[in-house]
């Protein structure tokens, strides 16, 4: 993990008063990304979110991994008829640029096994008060991503959440109804199934968005800058200097992660 996490304050009052009334028979395993854990540009929330299941952990109620999913999921739940319910986690404001969230949803889709949530925090009429987006781009969108594939649909469940302490509690609810202790490697089930389909160049960019801090835009930009993965890779001395968007101590973390030696755990 390429962060450090803070010391879990006393549970709040009002999320301890929830969770005692919780007695589980087993803790499931939830899987939160390493980006939304570590709370990092644009993933506060998640941070919170993330804090909130550790609270969840030391009741013993659930148990808690960090795995870098990729940039389409941020919590992976594996369940016991041995498939994967895989959730996106957005604000109802980004739902003003729905290609970005139609992007997430296809990543999420090539998953063997898996069934797909989207899970939507605030309120869809925000939108409508602060921006200019008219109610059928708003509707057509929605329905975009509930409809089934054979409509033109993603065949994907909306989970409405109106904010970050509700989202945390029906994660949590979500993992007990389905969820297993078995271990799975949900690496190896993501990394194989958004990889099997894809042209050598995709398979390049995917390679390099491996990395934690190389995002799909980073990837792209490094891509189009140098030609290949493989040529990217013998110009990485060049990368703060060539490539918008990443800094020193951005580049302090990559490099880390290629120099690390192998640790047996």
């Amino acid at each position: 993990m390429m962060f450090t996490l803070e010391p879990v304050d006393k549970i709040p009052d009002k999320l301890d008063k929830e969770l005692s009334t919780v007695k589980p028979k087993a803790q499931p395993i939830i899987i939160v990304d390493s980006k939304e854990a570590s709370g990092a540009k644009g993933k506060k929330g998640g941070r919170k979110i993330y804090e909130n299941l550790l609270r969840m952990e030391e009741k013993g109620i659930i148990k808690v991994k960090v795995e870098k999913l990729g940039d389409a999921i941020d919590y992976a739940i594996p369940t016991r008829n041995n498939t994967w319910h895989l959730i996106q986690r957005k604000r109802a404001t980004e739902m003003t640029n729905p290609k970005k969230v139609f992007e997430d949803l296809a990543e999420m889709s090539l998953v063997k096994d898996a069934e797909i949530y989207l899970l939507l925090e605030g309120n869809l009429s925000i939108i409508q008060k602060f921006t200019k987006m008219n109610p059928q781009s708003i509707i057509g969108s929605v329905e975009t991503i509930i409809l089934p594939q054979e409509y033109g649909g993603f065949n994907v469940k909306i989970i409405p959440s109106p904010n970050q302490y509700y989202t945390s509690l029906w994660l949590m609810r979500r993992a007990l109804r389905v969820g297993t202790e078995k271990e799975k490697d949900i690496f190896k089930v993501v990394r194989e199934s958004m990889s099997r389909d894809l042209k050598p160049h995709e398979q390049g960019l995917y390679f390099l968005t491996g990395l934690v801090g190389v995002s799909k835009t980073i990837g792209i930009r490094l891509m189009k800058t140098y030609g290949s993965a493989w040529n990217a890779l013998m110009n990485i001395d060049k990368w703060v200097e060539d490539i918008r968007g990443l800094g020193e101590r951005k580049m302090e973390k990559i490099l880390k992660q290629l120099y690390a030696e192998w640790v047996d755990e």
